[in-house]
């Protein structure tokens, strides 16, 4: 597990009393910290976080604790199969992953059949996604458990 060397996560000087590392430790996980003063390890994900908050987050407040939950779930849907990401050319996580998959299917003549779990319908149409995506309110009307 890559982490920031933050005192939540990381104690260098008494790895074995830190809560976090005794339970890497026991589950067998590598704990390695990124550099100090290279944001560029943490670039991706400090920028989900920032696009998390301002686009689920900020201004709302959830009654309970399984309505964040829901609504974390149906926003992390959205994300990876409908909103396009500037860092991936504009399309979604779901269409660079068919892309990829695509490619290396084509280069190594496996077939894509092997991959349709991963991609439920949208893999049994040919890998293409749709001409407009669904937007975070019509991912929200969609169940979580048809996803």
């Amino acid at each position: 597990m890559l982490t920031d060397n933050g005192a939540e996560v990381a104690s260098r000087g008494n790895l074995a009393g830190h809560p976090v590392e005794r339970l890497l430790g026991e589950l067998g996980i590598k704990h390695r910290y990124t550099r100090p003063y290279r944001p560029q390890t943490n670039g991706k994900v400090e920028r989900f976080w920032r696009t998390l908050n301002e686009e689920l987050l900020e201004g709302t407040t959830f009654e309970t604790e399984e309505e964040l939950r829901e609504e974390l779930g149906l926003y992390l849907l959205y994300s990876d199969t409908a909103r396009p990401h500037q860092g991936l050319g504009g399309k979604t996580p779901l269409h660079a992953l068919q892309d990829l998959s695509t490619n290396y299917l084509t280069s190594t003549g496996m077939t894509v059949g092997l991959l349709m779990p991963l991609f439920g319908e949208r893999g049994r149409q040919g890998g293409r996604p749709p001409s407009s995506p669904p937007t975070l309110p019509e991912a929200r009307a969609r169940p979580l458990s048809g996803a």
